[in-house]
């Protein structure tokens, strides 16, 4: 809830706020797009992303990804971090 350590970097309101679906689109808020209750994610021009996981713990921040592997990274990476 954008708290790192002992420091909030980001404000709860905000984080919260990004994670109400905009009128126009059910998931999409605040130029974040809303995966489920716990994973929201920014893709930006030429392939960088950050998903936020909060059921994890979990940032990720990939840079020049193909848009087509991102499913895959995200899918290796959740499969690392959650027990089978």
């Amino acid at each position: 809830n954008g708290r790192w350590k002992d420091k909030q970097l980001i404000s709860e309101e905000w984080i919260r706020m990004l994670q109400v679906p905009s009128e126009a689109k059910f998931n999409y808020g605040y130029m974040w797009w809303l995966n489920n209750e716990s994973i929201f994610s920014a893709v930006g021009f030429g392939g960088n992303y950050i998903v936020v996981d909060q059921e994890n713990d979990l940032v990720i921040v990939a840079r020049w990804l193909d848009s087509s592997k991102s499913n895959q990274l995200l899918e290796m990476i959740l499969s690392a971090v959650e027990p089978e």
